[in-house]
Parts: C-alpha cells; sequence; structure tokens
C-alpha cells in the first residue's frame, strides 16, 4: 500500500545530523509516510545508521556525491508518496511538523506548502519562512531574523518553500519537473517555485510546522563555493523564468542591483566583509552563468512554451523592490559562523 506521504532526506558525510535527525521523524504525530534516504557517497556510516535505525527505510547508497538537487530528483523518483517533503540532514523538525505541514496542503489545496525554519544557534529567531523574491530576481530567506512568532502578514510575500523543509504535491513535480540538476544547489528551490508559478501553481504558508535548521551546513555560510554557485544560479534562473512582458519592465533594475551587490561585497568591513576569495568567486560565477546563458535559453524556450499563468500574477507573487542601499538589510541576520548541532540540548529533542 503506498502511504500518502514520502519524507526524502538528502546525506552525505552527515552521521551526527541523522543521529538527531532520525529520532525526530520517528516522534512525529503524522505517522503515515516513508522515509526515503539518499546517501551521496558518504564515509562516514550514514547510510548504515539509517539501515539501522530505520529497517524500513528506502535508502539509496549513490556511490558518489550528487549534489542536493540531483540527490533529491533520484530520492523523488523513489518515492511512493502523493505529498512528498524534503528535509535537509540539518533540520531537526519539532513532532507535529510533518501533519501541521500536510494539513496546511489539504486546506489551502496549494500544490508547494513552505514550513518555518527557526535558527539552530537561536530558535527564537526565524531562519526562513519560505522563499521571497523580489522584481530584480534577488531571491532571500523569507523572515529572516524576525521573532519566531512573526505572523504571516507580516512578512514579505511568499514564492515558494525553501528546499530545505518543504512539502510539495506529487501532481505539480509531474506538471513541472523537479529540480534543475545542473543548478547543483543554491536557488534550485527558487527555480523550481517559478517553474510551478509559471504554470498557474501556489504555494501555502505553515507557521506551525516548525523545525530547527542549522544552515549552511555544507555550503558555509560565505564560503567562495556559496558564491560562485549563487552568482551563477540567479542568472541562470532568471534567464530560464522569468516572463517576457515582465523582464522588459526589470531587465534593467536586474543589472543594477547587481552591480551594486558586486560593489558592497567589495568595500564591506568586518564584520560583513567578504574576502578577496569569495570575491574572486562571485565574479567567477557571473562569468561561468554568462557563458552557459545559451544553455538556459534553450531551457527557457520550453518553459516558457508551457506558461499558463500570466506576468502578472507572477509579480504579485514577487516582492517589490528596495533600494539597493536597503536590500543588504534582507541578509543582516545571517551568522557568520555556523555552530554544530552535536552535544546540544534542543527543545523537542530530549
Amino acid at each position: 500500500m503506498r502511504p500518502p506521504v514520502s519524507v526524502v532526506v538528502v546525506s552525505w558525510n552527515g552521521r551526527p545530523l541523522l543521529e538527531r535527525l532520525l529520532p525526530a521523524l520517528a516522534a512525529q504525530t503524522f505517522r503515515d509516510f516513508e522515509l526515503v534516504a539518499v546517501d551521496n557517497g558518504s564515509t562516514d556510516g550514514s547510510a548504515e545508521l539509517v539501515e539501522r535505525l530505520w529497517p524500513e527505510a528506502r535508502v539509496l547508497r549513490a556511490g558518489v556525491n550528487l549534489g542536493f538537487a540531483r540527490g533529491s530528483n533520484v530520492g523523488i523518483g523513489l518515492a511512493r508518496g502523493q505529498l512528498l517533503a524534503l528535509l535537509n540532514n540539518d533540520c531537526l523538525p519539532e513532532p507535529a511538523w510533518l501533519e501541521r505541514a500536510v494539513a496546511a496542503a489539504d486546506a489551502s489545496g496549494a500544490g508547494m506548502v513552505a514550513t518555518r525554519q527557526l535558527r539552530a544557534e537561536d530558535p527564537r529567531t526565524i531562519d526562513s519562512a519560505g522563499v521571497a523574491l523580489d522584481r530584480a530576481a534577488i531571491a532571500w530567506d523569507r523572515g529572516g531574523g524576525c521573532d519566531a512568532g512573526t505572523p504571516e502578514a507580516a512578512l514579505p510575500p511568499l514564492f515558494g518553500p525553501s528546499g530545505g523543509a518543504a512539502l510539495y504535491r506529487r501532481d505539480l513535480l509531474e506538471d513541472v519537473g523537479t529540480f534543475d540538476a545542473e543548478l547543483g544547489m543554491y536557488y534550485e528551490d527558487v527555480d523550481l517555485a517559478w517553474r510551478a508559478r509559471l504554470r498557474g501553481w501556489g504555494c501555502a504558508a505553515a507557521p506551525g510546522a516548525l523545525a530547527l535548521h542549522l544552515g549552511s551546513a555544507s555550503g558555509g555560510r560565505n564560503s567562495p563555493r556559496k558564491r560562485f554557485l549563487l552568482a551563477r544560479n540567479k542568472l541562470w534562473v532568471a534567464a530560464k523564468c522569468y516572463p517576457s512582458e515582465a523582464l522588459r519592465r526589470y531587465l534593467a533594475a536586474m543589472v543594477l542591483y547587481d552591480a551594486a551587490a558586486a560593489v558592497a561585497y567589495a568595500t564591506a568591513s568586518p564584520p560583513r566583509a567578504v574576502g578577496p576569495e569569495a570575491r574572486r568567486a562571485a565574479l567567477a560565477g557571473r562569468l561561468a552563468g554568462l557563458r552557459g546563458l545559451p544553455r538556459q535559453l534553450a531551457k527557457r524556450r520550453a518553459i516558457q512554451a508551457r506558461r499558463t499563468a500570466s506576468a502578472d500574477d507572477v509579480l504579485r507573487a514577487m516582492a517589490s523592490l528596495e533600494p539597493p542601499w536597503r536590500a543588504g538589510r534582507r541578509f543582516a541576520h545571517l551568522p557568520e559562523a555556523v555552530s554544530s548541532l552535536a552535544g546540544r540540548d534542543w527543545p523537542w529533542a530530549r
């Protein structure tokens, strides 16, 4: 018998994280789900841990590091549920997380559900209440840095869920496809949400579905790799997904804001300074984005040919532009260092 929900977890050498995550999943109040674990070539016994603690889990040993997007796609392919929950291994869901996410999907009929992630370093603070996207194609953690109890109406428009703690309908994924594996990580959830928006799918919020999140445990908060991927993937996703009518209106703003971001990286003072290696990586990412544009424009033709939503419908799901010198505040909540979940006593993991 097919379970109604599948929970997909992708992990690479994350055994200490899984040691916390698996008991948290076992404590979920919503019981009718299967666990699909994709092990990206771990060498720390992660796959063996899952098999021991969760014998009925569907475990795939990839043998190599597929990355988040490709690994998630493999897990989705194995999953049997009509609702598919994606959960990063550095997230720790509270017991009602899945129940409340499923309830939001049922009540809204939306194709996507954004749950609320709290900062593991400070559970009183939102790390992400989904993805926000403005009209300059800048994406950020919606509600990042706000009080954990902030109502939805006080947050920016919800564009889509964060891929780290999200729920998708199988019907949506069959309609628009899964993650673009070429993106790897960063903006891959924005891309999926944007393609869904172009097809008329909506996103619901589940503010009561809470998970602690140890942000960027794999990529690093300000690592050169992250800067490269963010710069490249932002360009690729906008090239694929921005409706032509709206792109003509906002292309100049996109260029201006990107230039302002580059200047900000180069001139920031501690503790927000971006090191020279990360600045070079951001530039390299932009150049790689330009080199890869022909492939993305080919994808664009296929995506835009299937669009059913109007450009105005898509724009209504996006945040308004802010002056470039204020836009940077959206990221001010991000800590400079990442702490560890190991040895910590989290509220719902005792």
